[in-house]
C-alpha cells in the first residue's frame, strides 16, 4: 500500500503563502509549564475539539498561556475538566500548551479554495464539499468543527501579492482592504486528525513521571519514514514522531476526484513498504 504526504502546495514566497492561506488563532488554551520533576519548561501544539468553558476565559493562565508550575497546572486542569464536565487525567486527557475551541481565521484575501493551511503542520482547514467527504470516509479518525471568520481581505486570492510596508508576511493582514460582509466566504471547517502511526522501528521513549513529557530517542528521526509494521489501519493518520499528516491511496483517489485546489500530494518524505 501506498501512502501519500497530504499538504499545500510550494508557493513563491512566505508572502504569498500568507496571502493566500492567513492564520488560524485560538486565542485560549492551556499555559506551557516548568516541571519540577524533570526540570524542563516546554508546551506541546495539541489541538482539542472541546470549546474553552465560558466562565474560564478571562482566565490569564488560559489568554497568554506563560509557563507555570506543575501543581499550579494540575488545579487548572482539573478546572477546567470539571467544567467541561469530563472525567480525564491531567497530563493524559489535557496537556500544556492544548489549544480550545473556538478558532478564527484571518486571511488577507478573499479564500476561496478546498484547502487552507493557515497552521502549517498543526491540521487542516476545508472547504464544505471536502468536509463532507471527510466525515462520511474518515468519521473516526477525524474531528471537525467550524471555524469563525475573523478578518478577511476584499482581493482575489489569486491576484499578484501585495508587499507590506513593515516587510513581515504576517503583518499583511493589517494592510489590506477588508470585507465587511462574510456571507459570501466560506463555510470553512478544521478538521484534526485523531490518530498517529507507530514511532519507527528501534525509537525509544522516556516519559516525564511529573508532567508527561516524552523523551524520544529515534534514530531515523531526521527521516520522516513509513514502514509496514508503523501503519495502524487509518486512512488518515500523523506521521511519528514528525507532524506530517498521511493518506493512503484509495483516500487520496477519493478526495482528487473533487478536483480540489490548493492541496498537493507526494510521497518525497516517505519510505515506501509494501504491506502484505
Amino acid at each position: 500500500m501506498d501512502f501519500w504526504y497530504i499538504g499545500g502546495p510550494d508557493t513563491s514566497s512566505d508572502y504569498r503563502h500568507s496571502y493566500v492561506n492567513g492564520s488560524l488563532h485560538h486565542p485560549y488554551g492551556l499555559p506551557g509549564i516548568v516541571c519540577d520533576v524533570c526540570g524542563q519548561s516546554w508546551a506541546g501544539f495539541r489541538t482539542l475539539g472541546d470549546c474553552c468553558p465560558v466562565d474560564l476565559r478571562n482566565e490569564q493562565a488560559i489568554i497568554e498561556r506563560s509557563p507555570i508550575g506543575r501543581t499550579e497546572h494540575v488545579a487548572l486542569q482539573e478546572r477546567i475538566l470539571r467544567e467541561l464536565g469530563k472525567k480525564g487525567h491531567p497530563f493524559v486527557d489535557l496537556r500544556p500548551g492544548d489549544r480550545l475551541q473556538p478558532s478564527y481565521l484571518n486571511v488577507p484575501s478573499r479564500p476561496c479554495a478546498d484547502f487552507l493551511w493557515p497552521d502549517a503542520g498543526n491540521g487542516l482547514v476545508v472547504s464544505e464539499r471536502v468536509k463532507d467527504l471527510l466525515r462520511e470516509l474518515c468519521r473516526d479518525e477525524v474531528a471537525i468543527y467550524p471555524v469563525i471568520l475573523g478578518r478577511i481581505g476584499a482581493g482575489d486570492a489569486r491576484a499578484r501579492t501585495p508587499r507590506p510596508r513593515t516587510g513581515e508576511p504576517e503583518d499583511l493582514i493589517n494592510e489590506v482592504t477588508l470585507l465587511n460582509d462574510h456571507s459570501d466566504v466560506g463555510p470553512y471547517h478544521e478538521v484534526i486528525v485523531l490518530n498517529e502511526s507507530r514511532y519507527p522501528p528501534d525509537t525509544t521513549i522516556q516519559t516525564c513521571e511529573g508532567c508527561g513529557r516524552s523523551e524520544i530517542n529515534c534514530p531515523n528521526r531526521a527521516l520522516a519514514i513509513m514502514t509496514a509494521q508503523m501503519w495502524r489501519g487509518q486512512s488518515i493518520f500523523v506521521l511519528a514522531p514528525t507532524r506530517l499528516i498521511l493518506i493512503t491511496d484509495d483516500l487520496r483517489k477519493r478526495i482528487r476526484r473533487l478536483r480540489p485546489t490548493n492541496v498537493e500530494f507526494n510521497k518525497k518524505h516517505v519510505v515506501q513498504t509494501r504491506l502484505g
